[in-house]
């Protein structure tokens, strides 16, 4: 079973995603005012990229014990994609498994049906992830082409996928038969995590 400590770091990462997508949620919405296009961008990009690193240093946390095995400096390491691939190596199933409230069943215990579309597949976290990074250098300005820093770049559709990923999802560890369900607002707004057991269908 994971560590308290550890699922208190998996909410404090969980908890700054939340509020980064609601700081990139206003300024899509125009909060911003008067502000060069490609500086919204800028900061747009700033704000998905370190919510996806977050995702990936959650789960880092969440598999801490497991990581520590096998790889050395855990304090040191912050890359989203290397964290990913690392994790993975060891355990392959670590990612967040987005879920929905599907009822009680007969004994009057809670149901989750996973999500099918709509969130943030580990493929397009990645792949996002790479394409945010050209935006976080200065523009050279020996380069011919024009700087469009936003152009091809959905961050409406992205944040609201991640929040659709994280806003009620379960995730659960090697050598444990535990199911983590977290909640990104859940009871006071907060992030939650609790602990239960998968129970097979009749």
């Amino acid at each position: 079973m994971v560590d308290k400590a550890d699922l208190r770091r998996y909410c404090d990462c969980l908890t700054e995603v939340r509020n980064r997508i609601d700081v990139a949620t206003r300024i899509i919405d125009g909060a911003l005012i008067n502000v060069d296009d490609d500086i919204i961008a800028e900061l747009l990009c700033v704000q998905l990229r370190k919510s996806l690193e977050l995702v990936a240093l959650a789960a880092l946390s969440a598999n801490r014990a497991y990581y520590e095995k096998a790889y050395i400096g855990i304090a040191n390491v912050w890359n989203a994609k290397d964290i990913l691939k690392e994790i993975g190596a060891l355990h392959p199933h670590f990612y967040p498994t987005p879920i929905k409230f599907g009822g009680l069943d007969p004994e009057g215990r809670k149901r989750f049906d996973p999500l099918t579309s709509g969130f943030m597949t580990k493929e397009q976290f990645v792949s996002i992830y790479d394409k945010l990074g050209g935006a976080l250098h200065a523009w050279n300005p020996h380069r011919r082409e024009p700087r469009r820093v936003g152009a091809g770049l959905n961050f409406r559709k992205w944040f609201e996928h991640l929040e659709t990923l994280l806003a009620l999802h379960y995730f659960h560890l090697p050598d444990d038969d535990s199911i983590y369900v977290c909640e990104l607002r859940g009871q006071g707004g907060k992030v939650h995590v609790h602990t239960g057991s998968p129970v097979q269908a009749n």
